[in-house]
């Protein structure tokens, strides 16, 4: 059993989080999206959204550490509206998923809305990926559609909706 520590992430995670991000997207949506697209994914670029979003605490974002290696990340936001909060990314390096970090990390979140008095949780992902069976078993119904743009290519998008009430 590996021994799994989740915690707030830091501002030199950054570089981590967008090797897990990188090599979770090569393997997640190999079917769905052009094919080509997951290799211009770059690793720097997404370093440095992540160095904003930490360091301007414009998500919650919780890692988890094994071996003191990044193994993956949940970021999230409270919002107005309809749905109000948010998981913005979901990632797992592709070599550790299914071991329950997904889970730890779904949970460590929502818990994190609950306290913060949020109710009902989205998540976008795409239609036909292999997350959509990982989110209804956690509890995530299908109620929203929409068209996702990745690339300069438009892809049917699912909004999974868990109530938190």
């Amino acid at each position: 059993m590996h021994q799994i520590e989740i915690r707030p992430a830091k501002i030199e995670d950054a570089d981590s989080m967008a090797g897990v991000l990188v090599a979770a997207w090569q393997n997640a949506y190999t079917g769905i999206v052009n094919a080509g697209h997951p290799a211009t994914i770059s690793r720097d670029k997404y370093s440095k959204i992540f160095t904003g979003i930490i360091e301007n605490n414009l998500q919650t974002v919780f890692v988890s550490q094994e071996n003191k290696s990044v193994s993956g990340f949940v970021s999230g936001k409270i919002e107005e509206g309809k749905y109000d909060c948010q998981i913005v990314g979901l990632y797992i390096l592709p070599e550790e998923q299914g071991n329950g970090i997904g889970s730890i990390l779904l949970e460590k979140m929502t818990k994190h809305f609950k306290i913060n008095n949020c109710r009902k949780m989205i998540i976008w992902t795409l239609l036909g990926a292999k997350n959509n069976s990982f989110y209804r078993k956690h509890g995530g119904t299908e109620k929203e559609f929409k068209e996702i743009t990745i690339g300069s290519e438009k892809y049917p998008g699912v909004g999974f909706v868990f109530d938190l009430s």
